[in-house]
Order: C-alpha cells, then structure tokens, then sequence
C-alpha cells in the first residue's frame, strides 16, 4: 500500500470526524445569504459607486482637452487605471460597468441632439449603447494595467 492511500485514509477519518451529527446547515447558512454572499462577492455596489466616481472624473478631465477628439475615453481609461492602482481587490466588472455607464450616459447628455435625431432614424439608441461598450472596454483595460502596475510594484525583487 502507498502512503498516499494512508494519507488520504486519515483525510476522511478526520473530516468524518469533524462533521456535526445533524447533516442540516446552521440556520444562519440559508440558500439566500450564501447567493448573497457570492453576489458580494462577484459584484460591490459600493465599490461600482467608487469607480463611478472615478471614471466621471477622469471622462471630465479628459473631455476638458480641446481639439483632440476621443480624449473622453483617454480619461475614461486612466480613471479606471488609477482605480485599479489604489484597489487592492479584482474590480474589472465595477470598472468596466462605470466605464460603460459614464461613456453613454456622457453621449447622452453632450449630444442630445445627435441623439434624438436617431431616436427618428432609430441609430440612436444603438449607437450610445457601442459607446457604451467601448466606455466598458476601456474600463475594464484601465484597470487591468492598473493592477498589472500595482502587483509589479508590490512584488518582492528576489521573485
């Protein structure tokens, strides 16, 4: 016999060991706090309200630049760089959401006109939605390379 099959033996004896005599989960462990928990888990709406925060910022900072069109989504890109930077967790669907949101909702109120002449023509609404995307895009590799930055900059040298 190897030891791994006497490894794995006290593996079971000591989680059989281990485990309650009742098989029902503590009350506290319902189905719904444990989907709330990997909600949390996958999306923090105070952490989206921080991004937000931070890609409006750098989409009014990057709009103030005249003359250089696109320059919005440059903002939108370093804001979202920045938040990467100063986050220590994974938030690539925050960032990537307020990107998305600001870069339309921007669409939105700075050209209105633009906007509901194609509400007529019915290019409108699709196109604030591939603003969108492309706001969602530049969020989410934002905050990619901010992070990327963050772990070189954290990192021991001997690794």
């Amino acid at each position: 016999m190897s030891s791994t099959d006497e490894l794995l033996r006290e593996l079971e004896s000591d989680e059989s060991s281990t485990r309650s005599p009742s098989s029902e989960p503590p009350a506290s462990d319902t189905r719904r706090a444990r989907a709330k928990r990997r909600a949390v888990g996958v999306f923090s709406p105070k952490k989206f309200l921080a991004a937000l925060l931070f890609v409006a910022g750098g989409m009014l900072l990057g709009s103030a630049i005249p003359l250089i069109p696109g320059t919005g989504f440059l903002g939108v890109a370093f804001a979202a760089f920045v938040y990467g930077l100063v986050t220590s967790e994974r938030r690539y669907l925050e960032a990537g959401l307020a990107g998305g949101v600001v870069s339309a909702v921007g669409f939105l109120l700075l050209n209105l006109t633009t906007f509901s002449i194609g509400l007529f023509n019915g290019f409108g609404p699709q196109l604030a939605l591939a603003i969108g995307a492309v706001g969602f895009l530049a969020g989410v590799v934002g905050n990619y390379f901010g992070r990327d930055l963050r772990a070189g900059l954290t990192a021991d040298i001997g690794e």
